[in-house]
């Protein structure tokens, strides 16, 4: 598969949407930086999620998740994919809210 220069600049511009979902996960789990090999594993994983339909898997992901940890980035990572998409998740932000009062 190429690459062309706009298929590039999407993806970079993708992966920026989800630069404070990234930055949760590294900070909560990784405050001492021992996970730096673990990093390319959560990009990809983004990656994933990103080119599937976002707003569906997050709103199934988010009905399962239940502790504030799990609630707090389910909530910065459902407003990442609302900014880089320009999609409604309000239904699926509801649910998450309503896991964790």
């Amino acid at each position: 598969m190429d690459l062309d220069d706009g298929d590039i600049e999407q993806a970079t511009e993708i992966a920026w949407g989800f630069e404070d979902s990234v930055t949760f996960l590294f900070d909560t789990f990784c405050t001492n930086g021992t996970c730096i090999d673990e990093t390319e594993s959560i990009a990809n994983q983004t990656w994933d999620v990103a080119q599937a339909n976002a707003t569906n898997i997050a709103a199934e992901a988010g009905s399962q998740l239940v502790n504030e940890t799990a609630s707090t980035f389910a909530e910065i990572f459902l407003n990442d994919v609302s900014e880089t998409f320009d999609v409604d998740v309000s239904n699926a932000t509801s649910i998450v809210s309503s896991t964790n009062p």
